[in-house]
């Protein structure tokens, strides 16, 4: 066999082959894996290079979603608050208009509701078709 026909064969990190290596695997899934690769694994900087790295993940995404949250409930409070009495107001409205139209009726008029009785008397037909 010549030697231009030769294959390079990379060779594989010895790190790879430890039984600990496992823990830098399954660190990036879940964080205990990590701790425990750090604990066990005293002399192989590559895997507790990487299971360090997976717990500073972990935490990483851990903050992410912890400011995210507070975030998202700061915003629900905020709107809430700025919606509360828009609806409140709403509600009172549509009661002023009911009892005006139970006046209106108990007189024998007619009383479109504001928005609404236009929209109703349009489509009365085809809402209810006889």
């Amino acid at each position: 066999m010549s030697e231009n026909n030769a294959v390079a064969v990379k060779a594989v990190n010895p790190s790879l082959q430890k039984p600990t290596a496992a823990y830098m695997f399954l660190g990036y899934f879940l964080w205990p894996f990590s701790l425990i690769g750090l604990a066990i694994e005293k002399e192989d900087d590559f895997i507790r290079f990487h299971c360090a790295q997976a717990m500073a993940f972990f935490f990483l995404q851990l903050a992410i979603g912890i400011l995210f949250g507070i975030a998202m409930l700061l915003t629900i409070i905020i709107i809430g608050f700025i919606l509360i009495p828009f609806v409140i107001a709403v509600f009172i409205a549509s009661y002023v208009f009911m009892i005006i139209a139970l006046v209106k009726i108990t007189k024998g008029e007619r009383y479109m509701i504001p928005l609404l009785g236009g929209i109703a008397d349009k489509n009365i037909k085809k809402w209810f078709a006889k």
